[in-house]
């Protein structure tokens, strides 16, 4: 998918809220949160119509390095009108409408991850994920559920390098490759900020490749945080009709534990 924030951030890897960060047990340190966000900008792309959206993470990590991720939440993919139905025969030409449906349709979204985190020093780690997204409420002709890849190289913390790949995007046929540079600063204990910058390439699809943004800011509150994000994205050209975050604002309330 290209979020959610719809995301995909790893939670077991990254700050849940940005929030608190994984702390290692001796065996097993789990994390979550749960809470409503105003709306659902994932790489770029609005996936909410700025509509109230619910979301809950959840996140294990073995001191091994072993983890496990997951999220859900509700989206709602836009009507597109002047286009074709999704193609029905993958070995017949190729779609045109880069959404699984080109009706206004919400429903929840499932992600579920498992991957594996080295440190080959103090200051690095290097992680290898491993996402399954579902949509159990999706009536449609054809099987939406994709995988996605991803690779991730840590610098102290504070500075992320990702690469993800899907081989079938939304069952659509995508090849979908991201590219993201993330870094974060904690002005304080309670105040923490962080910024992606991300470039997709999606063969396939109508337009190809665009950029995207993310600005957050964070405040924490014991066990809650509230969360203002920035979102941006450019260089759509015909892909994604109507639906990319252009300077899109969403405020976000989490309960973490």
């Amino acid at each position: 998918m290209t979020g959610r924030f719809v995301l995909p951030w790893v939670l077991a890897t990254t700050w849940a809220c940005v929030g608190n960060p994984v702390t290692h047990a001796a065996e097993l340190a789990w994390t979550g949160r749960a809470g409503v966000a105003s709306g659902l900008v994932y790489r770029g792309i609005s996936l909410s119509n700025r509509d109230v959206v619910p979301n809950l993470d959840v996140a294990v990590e073995h001191d091994s390095g072993l983890f496990a991720n997951g999220w859900l939440t509700r989206v709602e993919f836009p009507a597109v009108s002047g286009y074709p139905e999704p193609y029905t025969d993958p070995y017949i030409d190729t779609y045109t409408v880069p959404y699984p449906t080109r009706s206004a349709d919400t429903e929840w979204q499932l992600m579920a991850g498992v991957g594996y985190r080295w440190r080959p020093g103090n200051d690095w780690a290097v992680s290898g994920t491993h996402s399954w997204f579902r949509y159990p409420g999706e009536d449609q002709d054809y099987d939406p559920d994709y995988r996605e890849y991803g690779l991730t190289v840590e610098y102290r913390g504070h500075l992320l390098l990702d690469y993800a790949y899907a081989d079938d995007l939304w069952g659509l046929g995508i090849r979908q490759s991201v590219v993201s540079l993330t870094g974060r600063w904690s002005f304080s204990p309670r105040l923490l900020a962080a910024g992606t910058a991300g470039w997709a390439d999606q063969r396939g699809a109508a337009g190809d490749s665009y950029s995207y943004l993310q600005l957050n800011l964070g405040y924490l509150i014991e066990d809650w945080s509230v969360q203002l994000q920035f979102h941006h994205s450019s260089g759509w050209d015909t892909l994604y009709p109507g639906d990319p975050a252009e300077r899109e604002w969403v405020v976000q309330l989490n309960w973490h534990w």
